[in-house]
């Protein structure tokens, strides 16, 4: 008698058991790859948008130097032209 009353307490003690560990570990692997998945999407969108900025940025500069062609010599107007 005193092995089943040895027995019943150790299974009243908390713990967890391996499934529900399990469990809990499968829910946070999906919730890191959910997390990645989404920081890797706003990464790219942030540099495709300081692309387009410098594209933009870029071709303005282009284009104004183009229309000042008061301060740029002949030479440099003509390889400025053949690109």
């Amino acid at each position: 008698m005193g092995l089943l009353k040895n027995n019943q307490t150790r299974l009243n003690e908390d713990g967890f058991t391996l499934v529900e560990v399990m469990i809990v570990s499968v829910i946070m692997g999906v919730l890191m790859l959910a997390f990645t998945s989404y920081m890797y999407n706003q990464s790219k969108q942030s540099k495709q948008q300081e692309n387009r900025q410098n594209y933009s940025t870029l071709k303005t500069s282009v284009l104004d130097a183009s229309n000042q062609t008061d301060s740029i010599s002949r030479s440099e107007q003509l390889q400025f032209n053949s690109l």
